[in-house]
Parts: C-alpha cells; structure tokens; sequence
C-alpha cells in the first residue's frame, strides 16, 4: 500500500457542518443544502440548447422516426431509458440502440449506424446521449445520408466540432453554461423536459437520472446535488417498479447516494457490459412495467454482477503478482493477454486506490491490437499526457483522471517508457502520498446522536463531496471480534454505547498487537438492528489505526 497522510483543514463558523462547508469552498450554504428543481440552470444558457429543442418538437410533429444512440455504462443505459420514455410520453416515434463495447468500442461509430439502418431504414433522426462529441467520421456519413443528428453529450470537446444539426454539450469551447459536471443523461433531460407543456412532469425521471450522475462519477455539487437529492427522494418512495424491485432484490435497506448507488445499482447496471459487451438489458428493465420480465431481468443483472465481481478479484490478484515482479514506477503499466477486457478499467482503479500512482491496465483486442483503461491521480491529468503520446497511440480519449487507448503490442514498451519519462518530470514523492483531510478531532463522549443528525445535513455524498471524515483519538477498546465470511473485518467496542468498526482491518489490528487505545479517521453513523439503535465509528482499510507519518 501506498503512503498516506492524514490532514486537518481548519474551517470557519459555529458548527461542524458550517466548517465543513466552509474547508470545501461552499460560500451559499442555503442554495447548496436547499436546492430545488426550480434553481437548476436555464436551457437557453446551452448552446444549441433550444436549436435542439425545435428540431426534436419538428420531429415529434413530422412523426420522424428517431433513435437514440447511447453508451453502453450506467450514464449511457439511464440516459436512453430516460430519453426513451420520454419521446414516447410527448408522441415520437422511436428506437434505441447502444454498441457492443467489444464490437463497436465507444462512441457513434459507422458499422453501429449501419446496423440501425438494416433494422429501420426508416430512420430520419439520429439523437445521442453520452456521446458523440468526438464522432466525425460517423456524423459526417449521417449528414451525407441526408438525416438529422442531434448530439447531446458532456465529454470534453475540442476546438473542431463533428458535423450535426445541432450540439448540446456543456463542455463545449464555446459554451456560457455555468456547470459543465452533469452527466450525458441529465443533458439529454434538461433539452427534452423543454418539449413538455409542464416542465414538472418530467420530474418523474430523477429517480434514474441519480443513478446515472452517481454511477458517472461526475461531482455531487451544483445542480447535480440537486437531481440527486430530489432523486432520492422517488427512490426511497418506491415510485418506480423497476426499480423498487431492485431495491427488494439487492435487500437495500438504505437508500443513500454515496452507497446504494454507487455500489451496488451502478455496478449491477455496468456488469453486463462488462462483460457480455451490451447493455441493453438494463435499458429494457428500467423502461417495463412488467413485473416477470423485470425480475428476470435483474436476476440476470445480479448475477453478472457477481461473476464480475469474481473475475475482477482474480484479476487483481495476478496484476498485483505481475506489479510485484515488475516493481512500482512512476506510473504503473501492466500489460497481460489474460486481462478481460471489459474489467481492465476496475483492475486499474483498483491499483491507483492502493498505490496512488496512474495506472494504465492493458490487454489483447480482439484485431490483435493492444487496449486498455488509464486512472490517474490529481497533478497527472492522463488525457494531456496520453496526447504527448498520440504518435504511439492507435486511439484514445477521456478525461484528467480516466481514459481509454489503444495501440500496436509493439509499441508497448516505447509507450511505457515515454508516459513514465513524462511523469517523472511533472510528479513529485509527494504526489505519491495518498492525503486525507479532516476538520475534526473528537473523543469518545463527542461522538452523539445528535452529532449524526447533524452531519446527514450534508447528504447527499459522492465524487466531489465526500463523506466528511473526523479524527477519532484515544478510543478505548473494551472488547473486540472479527466480522464477516473471512474475518476480515474487526468491531471494537468502546465507551458510551460507541463501536469502532473496522471494514477489512482485522488483520491489521492484530498486526498491530490489538491496542487498547485506538486513534482513527472515520465517520459516525446510527446502526439500527433488530430494533436495537446504536452509535458507530466506521473506517475502513484507507484510514488505518494511528495517524501515519
């Protein structure tokens, strides 16, 4: 594992929650914790927003058939059931289509159109969602065939812009929107709620626009606080069938942005594509009313799940082998034929989490090319760096912290080389060092009912506003006993009706020669079980016992 840090920020105001805002840079706190719908950011504010809206209502009115064209992770599949039911509810004629990330790779691609076209020649407009940014050579075979495309998509552009009727994109050049964090399936809401005569009722859709902006990672501030909240609030209502029986079937308890979906809907919804290539499974489950197809759906949905988590263990284990032969530099580059393709991008996040280095998961294609997935950390934004590598490189794209590539298997190594020199002249020992920030040093007596309650204020949390975490010192141990199939976790009890449970740290205590005095970093919660409530300190295996050097 890599270095860590533990770091107090000192923050300003009467509570706990005004300091933490006040560390986190959040100058309007009643607009921030009380957001509405109604203080999301106009339309017009988009470019080609309302050009976007008009040639949709044209269509709807021409009964043009439309398609969507959507990606094939969590955003993608929400943003096409979203937009799907949608259209259907304002009277369009439309299909979906989303690609096979093993046949077609990302984004609107030539061979994905013409496989449209054989289906429904028929087709007179060509929507994207969460993609379609860095098309050119698909937009322009679709202009050449005389259709209409509309591109609604929230990765980031460059200076040239793919041949399209019309543009929605946050991140564009020339956009004055002020928020350019949403995800590709909220743009696609926010141009198509414009078509509805009362913009509320596609309100209705926020239950799986939350998903779509947890399950992108994109950050949980400004209007995406505000979709998630509201989003949660159908979730916990049960509003939806599809997904109340998820709920059921998943047993969560808990509905909450920071795990239930992001750990367990978004990786059900991204298993499939992972690993059979297609997603439209989820698409057809989130969009039905029927009770035996949507069971049998998400029955199928967990299940891969679960052979991806398999597969996904057994696949860190032998790239923590090969690291461990090969010796950890700069940036981490693994290449091995037994990689899945659909899982390189989870072996790679897993080991930029433990080492806090870029790491860069390669594989075998199916032409016998080279692919794979990059994670990097802050002060290494991977997409720059990957495009002082562009002349080794068959392909790629992304953004500061994620990307994809892919390249000949001789350029491997000289690829390598070139993104280690370049990281060697921009990252430091100290940009190594995994730092975690608190605004808090409490004791045992200070960790209250009341202290939890005050913190939920907070909610929702996820990328970009995190779990706050405190400092817990001199925690007395008066018992202890491992958890869970392994014993790989430990619950300590202490003082005050107060527990300190530790997620995979078992083996870590006991290493440590089980202290009766434990100092650790966390976060307070109420465990409710059986009807017992109690008070709890959780950490897990990022924030270890004692504060590290």
């Amino acid at each position: 594992m890599g270095k860590r840090k533990w770091i107090k920020k000192r923050g300003v105001g009467n509570t706990i929650t005004d300091r933490i805002l006040s560390v986190r840079g959040i100058k309007d706190k009643e607009l921030f914790l009380n957001g509405r719908i109604s203080d999301l950011h106009d339309i017009s504010l988009f470019k080609d927003g309302l050009k976007a809206v008009s040639l949709l209502k044209d269509a709807i009115d021409k009964k043009k058939k439309i398609c969507i064209y959507s990606d094939y992770d969590t955003d993608g599949a929400c943003g096409a059931s979203v937009a799907y039911m949608m259209l259907k509810e304002l009277g369009a004629d439309v299909i979906y289509y989303t690609n096979n990330r093993f046949l077609q790779g990302y984004g609107m691609c030539i061979s994905g159109l013409d496989e449209i076209l054989k289906f429904s020649p028929d087709i007179e407009v060509i929507y994207t969602i969460d993609n379609g940014i860095a098309a050119f050579d698909a937009a322009k075979y679709i202009k050449d065939l005389g259709l209409t495309l509309i591109i609604t998509d929230h990765h980031k552009a460059s200076d040239e812009l793919p041949l399209a009727d019309a543009i929605v994109n946050p991140k564009r050049k020339d956009s004055t929107y002020p928020f350019d964090g949403i995800c590709g399936a909220v743009v696609s809401w926010k141009v198509l709620r414009e078509l509805y005569a009362n913009k509320n009722d596609a309100n209705k859709y926020l239950d799986i626009l939350a998903i779509a902006t947890v399950g992108d990672v994109v950050p949980l501030i400004d209007e995406n606080r505000i979709i998630v909240k509201e989003g949660l609030k159908l979730l916990r209502n049960d509003s939806r069938l599809s997904l109340k029986m998820l709920r059921e079937m998943t047993n969560a308890s808990e509905i909450n942005s920071h795990f239930t979906l992001g750990f367990i809907y978004s990786p059900i919804f991204n298993a499939i594509s992972r690993l059979d290539g297609n997603i439209d499974i989820v698409i057809e489950m989130l969009t039905s009313e029927d009770k035996e197809s949507i069971e049998r759906a998400i029955t199928i949905l967990i299940n891969t799940n679960e052979e991806r988590k398999a597969l996904t263990k057994t696949q860190v284990e032998i790239a923590e082998e090969q690291l461990e032969k090969k010796g950890i530099r700069e940036v981490i580059v693994l290449y091995n034929e037994r990689f899945y393709e659909g899982i390189v991008g989870l072996i790679a996040g897993r080991l930029k989490e433990k080492y806090n280095r870029p790491t860069i998961i390669l594989t075998k294609d199916e032409e016998g090319n080279v692919k794979g997935s990059c994670r990097s950390i802050e002060g290494f934004d991977i997409k720059e760096n990957l495009d002082k590598c562009s002349d080794l490189l068959l392909g790629y794209g992304g953004h500061a912290l994620a990307a994809g590539l892919s390249l000949e298997r001789k350029n491997v190594d000289a690829f390598e080389k070139k993104i280690i020199s370049i990281a060697k002249d921009i990252l430091t020992e100290d940009d190594f060092i995994k730092k975690f920030y608190y605004v808090e040093t409490l004791k045992e007596r200070d960790i209250t009912k009341s202290l939890v309650e005050e913190l939920s204020e907070l909610e929702p949390y996820g990328e970009g506003f995190p779990k706050p975490l405190l400092k817990l010192e001199e925690f007395n141990v008066r018992r202890c006993f491992n958890m869970g199939k392994e014993k790989e976790h430990v619950k300590l009890l202490g003082n005050n009706n107060l527990s300190l449970i530790a997620w995979r740290m078992a083996k870590d205590y006991e290493n440590k020669g089980c202290p009766l005095k434990v100092t650790a970093l966390g976060s307070p919660e109420i465990n409710v079980y059986k009807n017992n409530v109690n008070l709890q300190f959780v950490i897990d295996d990022d924030n270890y016992f004692g504060t590290p050097n």
